[in-house]
C-alpha cells in the first residue's frame, strides 16, 4: 500500500498512519 502519508511520517508505520487517516 503506497500511500503518500508513508513518506510524510517515516517516523510513524506506514499502515498505522493510513489506518489513522482512513
Amino acid at each position: 500500500m503506497d500511500n503518500p502519508m508513508k513518506a510524510k511520517s517515516p517516523d510513524k508505520k506506514p499502515h498505522l498512519s493510513y489506518e489513522k487517516f482512513e
